[in-house]
C-alpha cells in the first residue's frame, strides 16, 4: 500500500488505478470513488512520526502534488515539534516551581528554629 511505501522509504509515494483498487482498502476506495492517492511521511525532529494520505477521484494527481504535500507536512512537523517543546518547557517550569516551594519551606523551618542540618550545628538530617 502507498502508506507502507512512504513510511518505509521516508519519501512520498503515489498509487493509482488497479493497484489502488486492489489494495487493502479496495472496498472503501471503490465505494468512495477514489482513483489515485499520494502518501507523505511525517518526520518530526528527524524521526518518522506517521504518514498522511491525500486521495482523489481523478485518474491522477497533478504534477508537483508531492512537493506541495511535502511543504504542508513540513509545517505540520514544525507545529508538532513546537507543541512538544512547549510541553517539555511547561514540565520543567513546574519542576522548578516545586523545587523553589520546597526550598522556601525548608528555609522557613530553619529560620524559625525548626529542623536543622549539620551545617547549622545540629545532628545529621536526611533531606
Amino acid at each position: 500500500m502507498v502508506t507502507t511505501a512512504a513510511v518505509r522509504t521516508g519519501l512520498p509515494a503515489r498509487i493509482n488505478g488497479e493497484r489502488l483498487a486492489n489494495g487493502p482498502f479496495g472496498a472503501i476506495v471503490g465505494r468512495l470513488g477514489l482513483r489515485a492517492a499520494v502518501a507523505m511521511p511525517i518526520v518530526v525532529a528527524g524521526r518518522r512520526w506517521g504518514v498522511t494520505v491525500a486521495a482523489t477521484s481523478r485518474d491522477e494527481f497533478p504534477a508537483g502534488t508531492e512537493s506541495r504535500v511535502a511543504d504542508y507536512m513540513e509545517l505540520a512537523a514544525m507545529a508538532i515539534a513546537n507543541a512538544r517543546a512547549e510541553e517539555q518547557l511547561r514540565k520543567l517550569a513546574d519542576t522548578q516551581a516545586a523545587l523553589r516551594r520546597r526550598d522556601a519551606r525548608r528555609a522557613g523551618r530553619t529560620a524559625r528554629g525548626g529542623v536543622r542540618g549539620r551545617d547549622q550545628g545540629g545532628s545529621p538530617v536526611l533531606r
